[in-house]
């Protein structure tokens, strides 16, 4: 049987190291997700626009955004308020982290990680999204 939080769920990966890139989206795509990536924010908002994904992998250092600053936009979308966030990252301080969980940050990565780790904390994400929204529908369908 198929597990119905992985596959073909839509994942969107914004990381400017595009061999990183590759190598998740390669990794993300043999475990059954269906994977789109972008090296800067303006593709990764286009992308977004052209079909909301289950789960955003978030680099924080992008050529042309501060990635919280974007989660934190995100939130204040009806589109995008709910949409799962991994954190990828070479910066690991304080400051980040609050601002990340203030913002529904799912999970945080510090690079380099393990590929496997990654693969883990998705799967998680995406599954926790995934039961959330069956909670709310059958909540609807109590009233």
């Amino acid at each position: 049987m198929k597990d119905p939080t992985i596959e073909n769920r839509p994942v969107l990966i914004v990381e400017d190291d595009e061999v990183l890139a590759e190598v998740i989206t390669n990794r993300l795509s043999s475990e059954g997700y269906e994977v789109r990536s972008a090296d800067t924010w303006k593709k990764g908002r286009e992308l977004i626009k052209e079909q909301l994904p289950d789960l955003l992998i978030m680099d924080l250092n992008l050529p042309d955004a501060d990635g919280m600053d974007v989660i934190e936009s995100l939130r204040n979308h009806g589109r995008t308020k709910d949409l799962a966030v991994v954190v990828t990252s070479a910066v690991d301080d304080t400051e980040h982290l609050v601002r990340g969980i203030r913002s529904g940050v799912m999970f945080f990565l510090t690079k380099p990680y393990d590929l496997d780790e990654l693969v883990r904390k998705v799967r998680s994400a995406i599954f926790q999204r995934f039961e959330m929204k069956n909670r709310e529908r059958n909540r609807n369908d109590c009233e």
